[in-house]
């Protein structure tokens, strides 16, 4: 007897079987439908009566300047300001108190503005999402004018000082030119003084008894013709160093030209469609937790009344 109380007794336990399941979801498909629709059907008005949310996206490509080498020669372009330097002054709210005053917004109203940098561009992508599309566009519209207008002035002193060695040049070319002017006047005038020098020496030497003069002659068309010598030499190293300052001027005329003021590349403006609340996505999730919570308290329903049966509650 002993070692039979000692030994365990084996306890059953109820088993669910799909018969079962398939039981009480039949049972109580009305229940299940309702809630499912009535979960679907908030759902779909609360989509309805949910603030519109716009998106509203800017994107700039900053200023940029040339650079040169000790040559003149324009090597590569430098921005103004780095994308990853416009994002932190944004971000970290360099603009908001202009951006407040000029809209006239309370500061804690204020969108908040969403910058990235897409990758391997030097662009910049600027974002404003807010129920308010019209405060959104002239949001971005101002601040896109705040960072035209900071980095134009960076620009602007640099145009000034291409345009300072610009005149200096100029200045410097017309000299040369003048110059080149009086050295090629000159050189004609010594090329016609030989000329007539040389027929007189000519007539001279027909005379026998003009020796003296051919000499005086041909002593006198030697030293004009050194003159002559080094005025051509003059001519030569001027016309060399006008076209250099010419090549000087076109490099910084092209080096003007590429000066870039900061480029909007798509303008803000407001979208066709919000981007929340997404009436389809919050209508299928009401439909599923209807569906889920309606077949769980189904069979909640069915253990209290099998409990209720079995009096387990008395």
């Amino acid at each position: 007897m002993q070692d039979e109380q000692s030994q365990p007794t084996v306890v059953g336990t109820d088993e669910i079987s799909l018969i079962d399941i398939f039981k009480v979801l039949l049972k109580r498909k009305n229940l299940i439908i309702l809630m499912t629709l009535a979960c679907t059907f908030i759902a779909l008005c609360v989509s309805f009566l949910l603030p519109r949310v716009y998106e509203i996206t800017a994107i700039v490509s900053p200023a940029s300047r040339p650079v040169t080498d000790e040559r003149g020669q324009i090597v590569e372009k430098l921005l103004i300001e780095t994308p990853l330097s416009i994002k932190e002054s944004i971000t970290g709210g360099s603009y908001d108190q202009a951006l407040v005053s000029k809209l006239q917004l309370v500061e804690k109203r204020l969108p908040e503005i969403t910058v990235v940098v897409p990758k391997d561009t030097n662009l910049v992508k600027i974002s404003v999402k807010t129920d308010t599309p019209e405060v959104g566009v002239a949001l971005e519209e101002e601040l896109i004018r705040l960072l035209s207008s900071q980095q134009s002035q960076e620009l602007h002193i640099e145009q000034q000082q291409i345009e300072n060695l610009l005149k200096l040049h100029l200045i410097n070319l017309q000299t040369k030119k003048s110059r080149l002017d009086l050295f090629n006047k000159q050189l004609k005038e010594s090329r016609a003084k030989i000329d007539s020098l040389e027929n007189v020496r000519q007539n001279k030497i027909s005379k026998a008894n003009d020796a003296v003069a051919v000499l005086l002659y041909s002593n006198e068309i030697k030293t004009h013709q050194l003159y002559l010598n080094a005025l051509e030499e003059k001519i030569q190293v001027l016309s060399g160093e006008i076209a250099e300052q010419k090549i000087i001027e076109d490099q910084l005329a092209l080096k003007k030209e590429l000066l870039k003021p900061l480029e909007v590349v798509k303008v803000p403006t407001i979208p066709l469609k919000p981007v929340s609340p997404k009436k389809s996505l919050i209508t299928v999730l009401g439909f599923l937790l209807g569906a889920l919570g309606s077949v769980v308290f189904a069979f909640f329903l069915e253990f209290l009344q099998k409990a209720k049966l079995s009096g387990e509650f008395g």
